[in-house]
C-alpha cells in the first residue's frame, strides 16, 4: 500500500512539473514547429474543421486495477490545465450523473473489462505481447462534432505501470481528437510523441509537449484565429486560404480550367482545331501542341490563384516540357493508329467511333503504367485520369461531329455556288460573244461601203462572203464553245472579206497542228485576235500586210499566236474592245489555267497560252 501512495505521488509531482514545463513560453521555432506538427494531423488539406467535443468531457472508467484509476485520475488533472473552460471528470455511473448527454460527453473507458456496448465492431491496434487497444465511436472528418468514444484495453499480467500508464494515456488522448492528415506531406515529427502517428499503434509513445501543444490549442476557444494566424505568417493569406478552402478552391480551379479551355477553342476552332493541313500528321502534332500549351498555361494559372504548392521555375519548365513531349507522342500514335484501321471508305459514324476508340484506349495507357509504376499514384488517380480521357474522347467525337455538319454545310453550299457560278459564266459569255459580232459586222459593213462606188463587183462579193460568215456562226448560236477547227474556218471567212477590201496589201497564212482541231474552246476566242491585227496593224502601213495565225502544242497544252507586222503595240495594257472580250473570255472559261499575253519584239504577236490539264 506505501509502494501505491509514493508511485502515486512521484506521478503528480511529474504531471506538475510537466504542466509547468509546458506553462513556459516557447521560443519562435519550436513553436513553429508545434504549429506545423498541428497542421499535418488534424487537417487533411480539403475544410477548416478541426473535430473535437465541442462540451465538457468525462470518463466512464470500468477497471478492476487501482492503478487505472490514479492513472486517469492524474492525466484528468493535467487536461485540466491544458484545457481550463471545459468540465474534466470522472463518471462513476452513467445513473448517478444524468445531466451528461452520453453521446456528446462521454468516454467510456474499460480496462481488462469490457465496457458497455461490447456488442460493437472495434477497431483496433496491434497486439504487442497480449496488449491490445479496441477502439470506436464517431469522429468528424467533415464536421466538427466528436461524439461518444467507446475505448476498451486488454492488458497482460505482467504489464508495468509506465506501460500501463502509456496504453491509458494513449487511447484516451486520441479519442480527444480526429487525426486525418496525409502520412506522405507530413515533415514534422516528435520524438515518442502520441499524435506522431497516424495509426493507431500506442508502443514507444509517452505524452509529449507537442502532444500537450495540441491538446491545448485545439481545444482553445480562439483555435481557428490563432491557426490562420501561423498559417499566413508562415506562409501568405493565399496560402491560407487554399489550404483550409481546398473544396471551394477546387470549383475555382475547375471553373478557371473549363473557361481557359472555352477561350482557348473559341479562338482557334477555326484555325487551328478545325483546319486541314497539306499533310495530315500536322493535324494531330499541332493540336496535341494546343492542348499541351493550354494545359500548361491552365496549370501556371491555377498554381497562381489557387494552389498551395511551391514550385520553382526550373520544376515548371520541366513539367511543362515533359507534358508537351507526352502529348506529341501521344498524337504521333493516336495518327499512325488511324491511319493504319481508318480507310477513306468507311462512313462517317464509323470513323468517328473508332477515333473515340482510339482516343480513349491510348490515353488511359499512361495513367495504367504510372499506377504500376509510381508508388504515389494510387487506383483512384488513374481512374480520375481515365475517366478524363473518356470524357475528351467523348468531346473529341463532339466537335468531329459538328465539323461534319459545318463541313456537309459548306458543301451543299458550294455545289449551290458552282452552279450560280457556271450559270453567270454562260449568262457573261453569251454576253461577250453578242457584243463581238456587232463590233465585227460594224467593221465589215464599213469595208463593204468603202467598195459601193469604185467597185460593185469585189463588193457584191464581199457582202454574200459576209452573209456565209453570219450564217455559219448563227448556226452555232446555242453553244458556248467551238472546236479550233470551227474557229479558224471562221478566221479565214473574215479574212477573206477583208482581203477583198485591201486587195494586193493583205497576205495571211494560217497552220494549225492537226491533233489540235478538235478540241474546244471558248466561241470567238480568236476572231476579235485577228480582226485587232487587221485593224490596228495592216490598216495603219502602207506596204503590204502580213498576217500569220498558229496554233501548235507546247509542253503543257497549245498556243495560239496571231502575228502581223503592223504598228507596235503601246505600252501598258492593250486596249480595243474585242482584246478585252477575249480577256474576259480567258478569265471566265479557263480560271487562271490560261494566260494572254503580246509583245513587239523580236516580232509582233499577240498569244494565248492554254494548259491542256484543265
Amino acid at each position: 500500500m506505501k509502494t501505491k501512495t509514493i508511485l502515486s505521488a512521484l506521478l503528480v509531482i511529474t504531471c506538475f512539473l510537466q504542466i509547468k514545463a509546458g506553462d513556459k513560453e516557447l521560443d519562435p521555432d519550436t513553436e513553429r514547429m508545434y504549429w506545423r506538427f498541428i497542421k499535418e494531423r488534424l487537417f487533411d488539406g480539403q475544410n477548416a474543421i478541426a473535430s473535437k467535443f465541442q462540451k465538457n468531457i468525462y470518463i466512464n472508467l470500468i477497471t478492476e486495477c487501482s492503478n487505472d484509476s490514479v492513472i486517469v485520475n492524474d492525466l484528468i488533472k493535467v487536461l485540466k490545465e491544458l484545457i481550463p473552460d471545459r468540465e474534466i471528470g470522472f463518471c462513476r455511473s452513467i445513473y448517478d450523473r444524468p445531466e451528461i448527454n452520453i453521446a456528446e460527453e462521454l468516454i467510456f473507458l474499460g480496462i481488462n473489462k469490457a465496457p458497455m456496448f461490447s456488442n460493437r465492431e472495434f477497431r483496433s491496434s496491434k497486439n504487442i505481447n497480449g496488449n491490445q487497444i479496441f477502439y470506436d465511436g464517431f469522429k468528424g472528418i467533415y464536421q466538427p462534432e466528436i461524439y461518444m468514444q467507446i475505448i476498451h484495453i486488454k492488458l497482460n499480467d505482467s504489464v508495468t505501470f509506465a506501460e500501463r500508464k502509456r496504453y491509458i494515456e494513449f487511447a484516451v488522448l486520441r479519442s480527444l481528437c480526429t487525426i486525418k492528415g496525409r502520412p506522405k506531406e507530413t515533415y514534422t515529427f516528435s520524438p515518442n510523441a502520441i499524435f506522431n502517428g497516424f495509426d493507431y499503434e500506442p508502443y514507444g509513445t509517452e505524452f509529449s509537449e507537442v502532444d500537450k501543444f495540441l491538446i491545448q490549442k485545439l481545444y482553445s476557444e480562439d483555435f481557428h484565429e490563432q491557426f490562420k494566424k501561423f498559417l499566413i505568417e508562415d506562409n501568405s493569406r493565399k496560402y491560407y486560404r487554399a489550404f483550409l478552402y481546398k473544396d471551394q478552391f477546387s470549383s475555382i480551379k475547375t471553373l478557371i480550367a473549363i473557361l481557359i479551355t472555352l477561350l482557348v477553342i473559341a479562338t482557334s476552332y477555326k484555325t487551328i482545331l478545325f483546319r486541314n493541313y497539306k499533310h495530315k500528321f500536322f493535324n494531330y502534332i499541332i493540336i496535341a501542341l494546343l492542348l499541351g500549351v493550354t494545359t500548361v498555361i491552365t496549370f501556371l494559372v491555377l498554381q497562381h490563384v489557387a494552389s498551395i504548392g511551391v514550385y520553382r521555375l526550373s520544376t515548371n519548365a520541366i513539367l511543362s516540357g515533359a507534358l508537351l513531349i507526352l502529348y506529341v507522342t501521344m498524337a504521333s500514335i493516336l495518327y499512325g493508329v488511324e491511319h493504319l484501321f481508318i480507310r477513306p471508305g468507311m462512313s462517317f459514324n464509323k470513323k468517328t467511333l473508332l477515333k473515340i476508340i482510339f482516343f480513349f484506349t491510348i490515353t488511359s495507357i499512361p495513367s495504367i503504367i504510372l499506377r504500376n509504376t509510381v508508388s504515389g499514384f494510387n487506383t483512384a488517380m488513374m481512374i480520375n485520369l481515365i475517366t478524363l480521357g473518356f470524357v475528351i474522347a467523348l468531346g473529341r467525337g463532339f466537335l468531329l461531329y459538328i465539323k461534319e455538319v459545318g463541313d456537309s454545310a459548306i458543301r451543299r453550299k458550294d455545289v449551290e455556288l458552282l452552279k450560280l457560278e457556271e450559270l453567270k459564266t454562260k449568262a457573261e459569255m453569251q454576253s461577250l460573244n453578242a457584243k463581238v459580232n456587232p463590233h465585227f459586222l460594224y467593221n465589215s459593213l464599213n469595208s463593204i461601203a468603202g467598195l459601193a462606188h469604185s467597185n460593185p463587183e469585189k463588193t457584191e462579193k464581199m457582202a454574200v462572203a459576209l452573209s456565209n460568215l453570219f450564217k455559219y456562226n448563227i448556226d452555232r448560236t446555242s453553244k458556248q464553245y467551238s472546236t479550233i477547227y470551227e474557229e479558224v474556218e471562221m478566221v479565214k471567212a473574215y479574212l477573206e472579206i477583208e482581203k477583198i477590201r485591201f486587195t494586193h496589201r493583205l497576205n495571211y497564212s494560217i497552220h494549225i497542228d492537226a491533233d489540235l482541231e478538235s478540241i474546244e474552246i471558248p466561241r470567238n476566242l480568236i476572231l476579235p485576235l485577228v480582226e485587232n491585227a487587221v485593224k490596228h496593224g495592216v490598216s495603219k502601213i502602207e506596204e503590204v500586210g502580213e498576217i500569220k495565225l498558229s496554233v501548235e502544242k507546247s509542253d503543257s497544252g497549245f498556243f495560239i499566236n496571231v502575228l502581223d507586222n503592223g504598228p507596235d503595240f503601246p505600252d501598258g495594257l492593250v486596249r480595243g474592245f474585242g482584246l478585252k472580250c477575249v480577256q474576259d473570255i480567258i478569265q471566265l472559261y479557263y480560271n487562271g489555267k490560261a494566260e494572254f499575253s503580246w509583245q513587239n519584239e523580236p516580232q509582233k504577236v499577240v498569244t494565248i497560252d492554254v494548259n491542256s490539264a484543265i
